[in-house]
């Protein structure tokens, strides 16, 4: 067995079969414990990211029965919703029945459906899409509307400005507050679909017509879900 005095002190004599060894204390001790490793990359943060995956599904079925009501099915004995449209842009809205059908049900379910998308994905280019979408489509009801008399001027200056605002708070929140906004935005969609439908002046109005409402709920749940959110390490 080797003396006492032969074994190595530690730190400061090198291992047998080792790298040599340079003292823990000073700049060069400091420099051997701690090897510069410029090569690798600055690890940030770690952050939640959406992941819809088949989540993806649920927006995708609620826009297929929304277009179904408002393309495929008829709202009267064989004229389905462009036709309803064409006879009330030639006839001119006489109540608010009328003015939702010639100008904002069909707005509200393509922006419906682009809502349903935004919350389901948490994605903020579609948050702003749907805002974009929105004011193009809001703005160009609200000029080709200024015909109507002036209480349904009234009605549809709310209308828009109540679509439009909802549709700005979609935009600029993120994660649960806006699956919460998209949410109730399209149980809101329903809600004011059914009940203008149901209210409606129009003893000729067939129960197909009412199906968007049922996609706009639909797409609520899809919002409300939301997406999967994953843990991801963002490099800086």
């Amino acid at each position: 067995m080797a003396a006492a005095g032969n074994v190595p002190s530690w730190p400061d004599q090198a291992v047998p079969g080792g790298p040599p060894r340079l003292a823990a204390t000073g700049a060069e001790g400091m420099a051997g414990a701690w090897p510069d490793l410029p090569g690798l990359p600055e690890i940030g943060p770690t952050v939640m990211t959406p992941k819809p995956g088949p989540r993806m599904l649920i927006p995708v079925a609620a826009a297929l029965v929304i277009a179904t009501g408002f393309l495929v099915l008829p709202w009267a004995d064989g004229r389905w919703y462009p036709s309803i449209v064409a006879i009330f842009h030639k006839s001119g809205a006489r109540d608010f029945g009328d003015l939702y059908a010639l100008y904002f049900a069909g707005s509200i379910g393509l922006l419906a459906v682009l809502v349903g998308f935004a919350g389901a994905t948490d994605q903020k280019l579609l948050r702003w899409l749907q805002f974009g979408a929105a004011l193009l489509m809001l703005g160009t009801v609200t000029a080709l509307g200024l015909q109507a008399t002036a209480a349904l001027r009234t009605d549809l200056f709310a209308v828009a400005g109540v679509v439009l605002l909802a549709s700005g708070i979609v935009a600029v929140v993120k994660r649960l507050p806006l699956r919460i906004c998209a949410g109730a935005f399209l149980v809101g969609c329903a809600l004011v679909h059914i009940g203008t439908l149901a209210t409606w002046d129009a003893p000729w109005l067939s129960m197909s017509a009412y199906l968007p409402a049922f996609g706009y709920l639909v797409g609520a749940c899809g919002a409300v879900i939301g997406p999967r959110y994953v843990p991801e390490v963002r490099r800086v």
